[in-house]
């Protein structure tokens, strides 16, 4: 373990640690919080800006890039909404057509097959052999009924 040179512990100064506070913002103007941040501090404190012109334009430039992003996107999510709705309804109009089409061509199905039934079944007509209807009396009884006389 090293001891320091001095005697005493070293005091604390607030501008160093402001100095070391303010290095790692520079250090991370590319991320747009710390860039809006120091964006806000830079207008507050005209000195600062002054001090440093160069961390100024740098935020700045990143807050300008994070709008041209966010503006991208929002277009590109416009476009993507428009291009997804005109896809489902085409998607719609597809498959609707495609059950009339079922629909009519299942009911174009059936009345042939009615036809093709209705063809057989007079042809087979033509093969019967028709008797003419007998009459029957007109009660239902085989043996007459008799009266009976009181």
């Amino acid at each position: 373990m090293q001891q320091s040179s001095s005697p005493k512990s070293p005091a604390f100064n607030p501008r160093s640690v402001d100095a070391r506070h303010l290095h790692q913002l520079f250090e991370r103007v590319d991320d747009v919080v710390v860039a809006r941040l120091l964006v806000d501090r830079f207008e507050s404190d005209l000195d600062l800006c002054k001090a440093f012109p160069g961390a100024h334009l740098r935020a700045l430039e990143t807050v300008k890039r994070s709008h041209i992003r966010y503006a991208k996107a929002r277009r590109y999510g416009v476009l993507a909404r428009t291009c997804g709705g005109i896809a489902i309804d085409l998607v719609g109009t597809v498959v609707s057509a495609a059950l009339r089409i079922g629909r009519a061509t299942s009911a174009h199905v059936r009345a042939v097959r009615r036809r093709a039934a209705y063809v057989k079944s007079v042809r087979n007509e033509a093969k019967v052999i028709c008797l003419p209807d007998a009459r029957r009396s007109a009660s239902n009884d085989a043996e007459p009924r008799i009266r009976r006389v009181a």
